[in-house]
């Protein structure tokens, strides 16, 4: 009997995890029958029900399998991307729907989630150089050129710090880095794929989780979402 309900517990899960209401209707009469110690012939009669019905509500369901080389990038993204969630939390959802998309084959949707992440990474330099934009608007409802217009004369201003200054060469590396991903990701990905124009592939979608991977794990080592100025002076 102890056998029986451990089945019936981990059909039960399963059914649920799936929405078979039916089948659940069943496993409730069957728990019913375990309660009054039925027969073995009772018990193979009520599994065969429960299989049926299974077999019939399954057959109504669409379900996608995951291949275990798709699924890894998915089983791994908390140690890959372990220290950008751990400084820019927001990002989580478009990590993981980038990620999810790409599994799925859906490359063009992968890539527009992985804009999203870079856009953020984008906005919390921004924020740390306090640009100061046409009109006074706010960073967050900018467009990216004009924030990478903005970034380039911070870098500009980096570049004339005194040369005696010791910070000024990580300084540099750092906002030039920054700004010179950006641009790519603008102009090779985001443009394209926010207005329609172009399909991307597995190669592509792969690369572009790879490289917006180092791009907000550069910035994560410097930043977080406070967007606190970083001490180089």
């Amino acid at each position: 009997m102890d056998d029986q309900k451990n089945m019936l517990a981990i059909v039960e899960h399963l059914s649920s995890l799936l929405e078979l209401e039916g089948t659940q209707d069943r496993i409730v009469l069957f728990k019913k029958s375990l309660g009054i110690q039925p027969t073995y012939r009772r018990c193979h009669e009520e599994w065969h029900a429960l299989r049926g019905q299974i077999e019939e509500e399954v057959g109504r369901r669409h379900i996608f399998y995951i291949g275990k080389n798709r699924a890894a990038p998915l089983l791994s993204m908390s140690t890959e991307w372990e220290t950008v969630l751990s400084a820019f939390a927001p990002v989580r959802t478009d990590i993981e729907s980038g990620i999810r998309c790409f599994a799925f084959e859906q490359y063009t949707a992968s890539v527009f989630h992985m804009m999203r992440v870079a856009e953020y990474g984008l906005r919390i330099v921004a924020k740390e150089r306090k640009l100061r934009l046409s009109k006074d608007r706010p960073i967050d409802v900018a467009q990216w050129s004009d924030l990478t217009n903005r970034l380039k004369i911070e870098v500009e201003k980096v570049s004339n710090w005194p040369a005696r200054k010791k910070e000024k060469v990580a300084a540099l590396a750092f906002y030039t880095g920054i700004h010179a991903d950006v641009v790519f990701f603008k102009d090779r990905y985001r443009n394209l794929v926010s207005h329609s124009l172009v399909t991307f592939h597995e190669r592509e979608a792969d690369s572009v989780i790879r490289r917006v991977r180092e791009f907000m794990t550069g910035v994560s080592l410097r930043l977080d979402s406070d967007a606190k100025r970083i001490p180089w002076k």
